[in-house]
C-alpha cells in the first residue's frame, strides 16, 4: 500500500498480557506518527476497546518518505511499545489516476463509448490529403521545399568528400591486374591437364573419355580400322586370340602390383594338369621362351614378357612368327603367374588362349 499527503491512515491493534490473553491497558493505548524516523505533530486518534482503531490524517509528504505508527500502553503494570504499521509515501496514487480518468470521460461524454474501426472513408480521406501534398504522385509539390546556396554547398561538399575518398586503380595497376589473368593457351593447358578423376558426373565429357575403352571393346558389333595383316592378336576380357604364323603381341593391364616379383611366367597348356615341360607355350620374363609345343625352345629370344607398369600390373607378351607357325589351331588354357621375392606364388590372371588358322604360310 502507498499513502500520500492528506490521506486518512488507520489501522487496528490489540493489547495482550504476558499470557497472550486480551488485557485492557491501565494507561493508553496512545499513538504517535513518525515520518522518516522523526516524531510528527499530527494528531493520532485511538478509539474502541481492545481491539482499538487508530486513525491519523497524514501531513505534507514527499515521494519516498516513510511513515510509521508508534503505539504505547501499560499492560499489567508493564510499559509496552511497538511500531504497528509502516508505509511509503507518494504524490499520486492509482486511485487518483482512476478518479481523474473517470472525470475526463464524464466531461467528454465518452464514458462507455467503444471506438469504431478505422473506416474506408477515413482511409480514403487521408490518402487524398497525402496525394495532394505530393502533387498527385508527380512530386510537383516537392518543389515547394526551399533550396538555397547553403544547401547547395553542403551537397557539393558531400560529393567532393566521396570523390576524394574513392581510389580508382591507375593505368599501371589495371595493366598489372589484367596481366595476372591466365592466357588462352594457359587456360587450354589447364583444361587438358585437369585430372579426369575429379569429373565423374554421368554424361560429362570426362566420364565419357574414361569409359571409351570399355565402350569400344564392349560394343556388340565393331569395325577394325587396322588391316587384317596388322592385327596380330586380340585380347578380349580374359581371352587371348592368336593367328597362327603371325607375331603374337598381347597386352594385358590391371593385373595388380607386381613390383615385388622375382619371376614372371606366361604359360599355355592343353590340359591344366600337364607338366610345364609339356606346355604349348611357356615364357619367363628373365629367361625368355622356355617351351614350345611340349619341347624345349630352341631360341629363347623368340618369346618375351615386357612389363610396362609394375605398379598397376601392365605387360605385353610377344611370340615371334617362327614359333606361332608351329602352333596347332584350337583352344587352350593360359595363366600368368608370379613368384615374389618373399617366396609367394600368385596367379595374376587366367583364361582361354585360342589359335586361329592363317592363310599365308610363309613367315620369311
Amino acid at each position: 500500500m502507498t499513502v500520500k499527503t492528506g490521506a486518512a491512515w488507520s489501522g487496528v491493534i490489540v493489547c495482550l498480557d504476558s499470557t497472550g490473553a486480551l488485557s485492557t491497558p491501565s494507561v493508553g493505548p496512545v499513538g504517535a506518527l513518525y515520518v522518516d524516523g522523526t516524531v510528527n505533530a499530527a494528531s493520532v486518534t485511538v478509539t474502541g476497546s481492545n481491539p482499538y482503531k487508530w486513525t491519523v490524517t497524514l501531513p505534507s509528504l514527499t515521494a519516498g518518505q516513510r511513515v510509521s505508527m508508534y503505539i504505547t500502553a501499560t499492560i499489567a503494570t508493564i510499559a509496552t511499545a511497538a511500531v504497528v504499521a509502516e508505509e511509503s509515501a507518494d504524490t499520486v496514487l492509482v486511485s487518483d489516476v482512476k478518479t481523474d480518468t473517470a472525470a475526463i470521460l464524464a466531461d467528454t461524454g465518452t464514458d462507455g463509448v467503444v471506438v469504431a474501426d478505422f473506416t474506408t472513408a477515413a482511409k480514403a480521406l487521408i490518402e487524398a490529403e497525402v496525394d495532394d501534398s505530393l502533387g498527385s504522385g508527380t512530386g510537383t509539390s516537392l518543389t515547394a521545399i526551399p533550396w538555397n546556396a547553403a544547401w547547395d554547398a553542403e551537397v557539393q561538399s558531400e560529393c567532393t568528400d566521396a570523390l576524394n575518398a574513392y581510389d580508382p586503380p591507375t593505368d599501371t595497376e589495371m595493366d598489372a591486374g589484367f596481366d595476372a589473368l591466365p592466357t588462352a593457351a594457359e587456360n587450354a593447358d589447364a583444361v587438358w591437364d585437369e585430372l579426369i578423376s575429379g569429373h565423374t558426373t554421368t554424361g560429362s565429357m570426362a566420364d565419357e573419355l574414361s569409359d571409351v575403352d570399355e565402350d569400344v571393346w564392349g560394343y556388340t558389333t565393331r569395325t577394325l580400322t587396322a588391316s587384317a595383316a596388322a592385327t596380330t592378336s586380340t585380347v578380349s576380357g580374359s581371352s587371348i586370340t592368336a593367328t597362327r604364323g603371325d607375331t603374337l603381341t598381347a597386352s594385358l593391364t590391371a593385373l595388380g602390383n607386381i613390383s615385388s616379383r622375382s619371376k614372371l611366367w606366361f604359360t599355355v597348356k592343353e590340359e591344366t594338369e600337364d607338366a610345364d615341360s609339356a606346355s604349348i607355350v611357356q615364357i619367363e620374363e628373365t629367361l625368355g621362351l622356355l617351351y614350345i609345343n611340349g619341347a624345349a625352345a630352341g631360341t629363347a629370344a623368340n618369346g618375351s614378357i615386357t612389363v610396362t607398369d609394375a605398379t598397376t600390373g601392365a605387360l605385353t607378351i610377344t611370340l615371334k612368327p617362327a614359333e606361332t607357325d608351329d602352333l596347332a589351331v584350337g583352344q587352350y588354357k593360359y595363366d600368368i603367374q608370379q613368384l615374389t621375392s618373399g617366396g609367394v606364388v600368385t596367379t595374376l590372371t587366367s583364361g582361354i588362349f585360342e589359335v586361329v588358322a592363317d592363310i599365308t604360310k610363309a613367315v620369311a
